[in-house]
């Protein structure tokens, strides 16, 4: 059986542990503390959106999949491992605590403890309702329930590493409730390390790249961890297995899919993120797959301002805005924002900006990057053109304008999962006629 007094390198207190983490966090409780007042001065409506979905959580209800977009009672707390709508993504969309944001940053907001209560509260009853399942059998990992080892990833890259910041130096993150957490962390860890390479041996999925992200989170988290150091390397070294694995050579991810391209991206910027926070460093191969598939994200931008649907993707805006803000912070290249700004607005790429304020990306230097962009539309030297040769892929257009003509041809099979099912030969063309 796993004891907080079995997890750490060297035996303390718990009050003693307490005070390690309250000092190795401080500079991040005070950044949240700092976000939540500028969004009281500057964004009041940021705040009322968020106090809305707080209190819906407070209430037990949820959008999540198979509820037909409308809020659905989960219970208070809620039944982790029911699955009522007889969808499989309801049950890891509750295991993977995305309400918790909401409920996190009203208190934050507000400082009214219900909001902290309740984190408290639904994590201490998950960790009593939903025991971990055994180690020996990787494959039952991959099933309908609160363990699946994506779920499991995302809860310790997401969800689960906010309650530190937001509630340090307060009654909700007690010793006791801390050594609780960790210990949990712990039995995420060992999953994160044991099952995943079972799984994924090729590493050439973005569930592996999510999974390894959490892993190499969780080691940073809690440095204290007897296995901690261990755990790092072999997730630095999966995730730039991952890059190799999941990134082509010309900067595309292998299921040639526009909106699994961007949400990959957002993955390994994570990962570079954590390994800033914590002085470790990934190769310079790495971060140029990275750097060239922004590049990627901005050629599937239509002139519209969605980006193509191909394969299992939605005609959106998010994906793209989001990784011109990762390039931008990334590698200062203001060439992705004035393409954003070009094609999907600049209110909207200033309200995606300012929605993601809590990540760092609604800086005043960001925000005026953004308005600096978009009083120089034409200075953009990323070429019309990008022929993606390992995905048998070539996107093309007249100009980086919202008036502009844009073509995406595919000839590709056999795919590289599920998530790109389409005629392996076949195009998007648009054309906006000046019409927004």
């Amino acid at each position: 059986m796993i004891t907080f007094e079995s997890i750490l390198s060297q035996p303390v207190s718990r009050e003693a542990f307490h005070e390690l983490v309250e000092k190795r966090f401080a500079s991040g409780a005070d950044a949240i503390r700092q976000k939540a007042q500028r969004i009281e001065r500057k964004f009041p409506q940021l705040k009322t959106d968020t106090i809305r979905k707080a209190d819906m959580a407070l209430e037990g209800t949820q959008v999540l999949p198979g509820t037909g977009g409308k809020p659905y009672f989960t219970g208070n707390p809620p039944r982790w491992a029911d699955n009522p709508v007889n969808d499989a993504e309801y049950v890891w969309g509750l295991n993977r605590m995305y309400h918790w944001l909401p409920l996190l940053r009203a208190f934050s907001l507000t400082g009214e403890g219900i909001y902290a209560q309740k984190v408290v509260d639904e994590l201490r009853d998950w960790i009593r309702t939903c025991p971990r399942i055994s180690l020996a059998s990787p494959h039952e990992f991959h099933g309908v329930h609160p363990w699946r080892s994506l779920e499991v990833g995302i809860r310790t890259y997401f969800s689960w590493p906010l309650l530190i910041p937001h509630l340090l130096g307060t009654e909700f993150l007690s010793p006791d409730f801390l050594a609780e957490y960790a210990t949990s962390i712990f039995e995420h860890g060992e999953v994160l390390f044991h099952v995943p390479p079972k799984l994924w041996p090729g590493a050439d999925h973005n569930h592996y790249l999510m999974e390894n992200l959490g892993l190499f989170s969780l080691s940073c988290l809690f440095p204290e961890f007897s296995t901690a150091e261990t755990w790092k390397a072999h997730a630095v070294r999966e995730l730039e297995r991952c890059a190799a694995a999941q990134m082509t050579p010309e900067g595309g991810q292998i299921e040639g899919c526009p909106h699994y391209h961007s949400g990959c991206i957002d993955f390994f910027v994570r990962a570079l993120s954590v390994a800033e926070s914590n002085g470790v460093g990934f190769s310079r191969e790495f971060t140029s797959r990275i750097e060239k598939g922004i590049d990627y994200a901005m050629h599937s931008l239509r002139p519209s301002g969605t980006a193509v649907p191909w394969g299992d993707s939605d005609a959106e805006d998010a994906g793209p805005i989001r990784s011109a803000l990762n390039g931008y912070r990334l590698f200062h290249n203001p060439d992705y924002l004035r393409i954003v700004v070009n094609l999907c607005g600049v209110e909207a790429v200033r309200a995606r900006c300012v929605e993601d304020i809590w990540e760092d990306f609604g800086s005043h230097e960001t925000l005026a990057a953004i308005d600096k962009a978009a009083a120089t539309p034409d200075a953009i030297s990323l070429p019309l053109d990008s022929w993606q040769k390992s995905l048998k892929q070539v996107m093309m257009r007249t100009a980086w304008s919202h008036e502009a003509l844009s073509v995406f041809f595919a000839c590709r099979t056999p795919v590289n999962n599920t998530h790109a099912h389409i005629d392996p030969m076949g195009f998007d063309f648009t054309a906006c006629m000046g019409v927004r």
